[in-house]
């Protein structure tokens, strides 16, 4: 076992190196956690720069983080009046702060184009906070962890990457199934652990395995999603392009459903 997560560590260490893509309209999976915490009077559109250019303060994006992270911001505190460039910088610095002390923050992300409230960095942040999100949430199920593993609580010292290709793989196992998933790059663009899980917990059938137009698969894998507690966490273009963060999300969020379904 201590080989097997070894080697899916390491591979995750290098897919997190690769540059991570975050389009406007994919950013609608991450604008979900963001209008749900209620830091916004008014659902954020990720369509429109307007959006992102208001997110360049800082403010809203550190009071998101902070309800995450709340002893961390009983010791900082938020500008919320902006006075000059520092405070913005400061805003953002909380952010990526408060993320590092949970793990590795992306190195690629730019306080200078999250002042200018470039799209693609201001996603890159938020995908941080919702991996902490999802990592807290996940670990939190230790009901559900420990029936899966049956170990006492040693998922506890794994990183979120690890504990969900290891649980996709022991889940698939018991069905008889021998393939096994690596990393979220590759491993899920032909939608088959998706079409799996989706039937072990949902019964929403295999036959989509037959398709042979991986499109068509994808978005199968996209409507059955709205069955998950939280919808609306994958797009196709995640799926077939092998988006790294997309495919976290929504294993994370079958993951999530899964240890509900388990406890009724």
């Amino acid at each position: 076992m201590k080989k097997d997560i070894d080697q899916i560590k390491n591979l995750m260490a290098k897919e997190r190196q690769i540059s991570t893509q975050f389009s406007k309209s994919s950013q609608k999976i991450l604008f979900n956690f963001l209008n749900s915490s209620g830091v916004s009077d008014k659902p954020l559109d990720c369509e429109h720069q307007s959006t992102y250019d208001k997110l360049s303060d800082g403010i809203l994006i550190a009071q998101f983080c902070a309800k995450y992270f709340p002893a961390f911001f009983k010791k900082h505190y938020i500008k919320t009046q902006i006075r000059e460039r520092q405070d913005r910088i400061d805003n953002f610095n909380l952010c990526l702060q408060a993320c590092a002390e949970i793990g590795i923050v992306n190195p690629d992300i730019s306080i200078d184009l999250l002042l200018e409230g470039e799209f693609q960095h201001i996603g890159m942040l938020l995908w941080e906070i919702v991996r902490v999100i999802l990592s807290k949430d996940v670990k939190s199920q230790t009901k559900y962890l420990k029936q899966v593993f049956g170990q006492e609580e040693i998922y506890q010292s794994w990183d979120l990457d690890t504990i969900l290709l290891y649980w996709v793989n022991e889940i698939v196992a018991q069905r008889g199934v021998s393939r096994s998933a690596s990393n979220f790059s590759e491993d899920f663009k032909d939608s088959y652990f998706y079409i799996l899980l989706m039937d072990i917990f949902f019964e929403t059938g295999t036959d989509n395995l037959l398709m042979v137009d991986p499109m068509e698969k994808a978005k199968e894998v996209v409507i059955n999603s709205e069955l998950l507690e939280r919808q609306s966490v994958i797009i196709e273009e995640g799926i077939l392009k092998g988006i790294y963060w997309q495919n976290v999300t929504l294993v994370a969020s079958i993951f999530l459903s899964a240890a509900i379904y388990s406890c009724k």
